[in-house]
């Protein structure tokens, strides 16, 4: 089944448009840039995906890596990928839901009831559509990264229930789902970059953030944000783009192994992911000190029903949405 939505993939991805292919023997190296360190989990998945591609094409294509927002944030890694200066990156749902709102159904807080639901669709053919109508923004999303439910980590105590979130400024990603979720909550959201959320938690600019386990470990923010409250109200997924000019400038026989060594490495990192979680919530709580507790989702997913009767009104967005759900 996995290869038949591959070439199902390459088929419709190969009637986007016309490009000049390199020979099968032409040497090249492909630029692959993101935000995460060397040690996350996705940059490790990634590295297979460098070898396989190497080994496959016997050296004629190479990947390069720049980690650790080395050639710009994310959103403008994105923008480098569009115009084809930066051949790959990994990126949010929440930041291509910029450049197609059908990303923004992947958004909804508490829709993956299940980790067999969640790998379910992020498998199927209803995401393998929302990758090729990326096209016309200049890129192709080839597959995803589990990026884990994402939680509220806080300076000045806990959060228990959404009446915690009152008046308190919650860092958010820039991103149109992810300030709504936080409107419905109660919380104000702040979007600002994510390299700034150790300093706006020290100097109080901000009272808290979200995200999974491993900002508070990789990245030190149990440091400063002694609170992690497991509300698990939105279950993010990155996704491996790549410029759709690269992608058209590739041989028929590269696109091929390009695509099934991303799709290899998607594999490989949400087992390394799984891992890792399990080992930066034991780290955060024994050795940085951060105080975890488990919260009843029922009052936060109330909240939220918002979202849905809203997205669902977004004749863009709703069918895929209502194809998700119908996976559970």
């Amino acid at each position: 089944m996995k290869k038949l939505l591959i070439l199902m993939c390459l088929v419709s991805i190969s009637a986007c448009g016309d490009g000049n292919t390199e020979g099968a023997t032409k040497k090249r190296v492909l630029r692959f840039a993101h935000n995460h360190t060397e040690l996350n989990p996705s940059h490790q998945a990634l590295l297979v995906f460098g070898d396989i591609v190497k080994e496959k094409t016997g050296g004629a294509l190479e990947v390069k890596f720049f980690p650790n927002s080395i050639l710009g944030d994310e959103r403008t890694v994105v923008e480098q990928v569009q115009a084809g200066s930066v051949d790959f990156t990994r990126t949010s749902a929440n930041t291509l839901e910029n450049f197609n709102p059908e990303f923004g159904a992947y958004l909804l807080p508490y829709l993956f009831k299940t980790d067999e639901h969640y790998y379910k669709t992020l498998s199927s053919p209803v995401t393998e559509k929302v990758y090729n109508n990326l096209t016309n923004s200049g890129m192709l999303a080839m597959t995803y990264q589990d990026a884990g439910e994402r939680s509220f980590y806080m300076k000045n105590g806990p959060i228990n229930t959404p009446v915690d979130l009152k008046g308190k400024k919650i860092r958010v990603i820039n991103s149109q789902s992810s300030i709504r979720t936080m409107e419905l909550l109660g919380g104000i959201p702040t979007p600002i970059p994510y390299g700034e959320i150790y300093t706006a938690l020290q100097q109080g600019v901000i009272d808290g953030a979200e995200n999974n386990a491993q900002a508070l470990t990789l990245d030190k923010h149990g440091e400063v944000a002694k609170y992690y409250s497991l509300d698990g109200h939105v279950r993010l997924t990155d996704f491996v783009v790549m410029s759709h000019k690269t992608w058209l400038s590739l041989s028929p026989e590269h696109q091929v192994i390009v695509k099934e060594a991303l799709v290899e490495s998607t594999d490989v990192h949400n087992k390394l992911w799984r891992e890792a979680i399990k080992t930066s919530l034991k780290v955060a709580q024994e050795d940085m000190g951060v105080i975890i507790n488990e919260v009843d989702k029922a009052p936060f997913e109330e909240l939220t029903k918002a979202m849905y009767t809203e997205t669902l009104k977004n004749p863009k967005v709703a069918p895929t949405l209502e194809a998700i759900i119908k996976l559970r």
